[in-house]
């Protein structure tokens, strides 16, 4: 099991984003070789960000979707 420290922005809080829904997407996340992050399809934008950051352990960029239509992010 891993340990992590995760805090939300003002702004993720203000969308309702919440630790608990950061840590049941987070498993689902998936870390590519070239160092992005593809997560599930259909969570907003605010929670999405916020798994990113957390995934990649810095501030995240959303680069867009693929051809499936899952969010891709990388490290900003």
């Amino acid at each position: 099991m891993s340990t992590y420290i995760h805090t939300l922005t003002a702004l993720e809080t203000a969308c309702g984003v919440t630790l608990e829904q950061v840590a049941e997407i987070l498993p689902k996340v998936l870390v590519m070789k070239d160092g992005a992050v593809m997560l599930p399809h259909g969570i907003g934008p605010a929670l999405a960000s916020s798994v990113a950051r957390c995934a990649l352990g810095s501030p995240a960029l959303y680069v867009g979707c693929n051809t499936p239509g899952y969010p891709i992010y990388r490290k900003a």
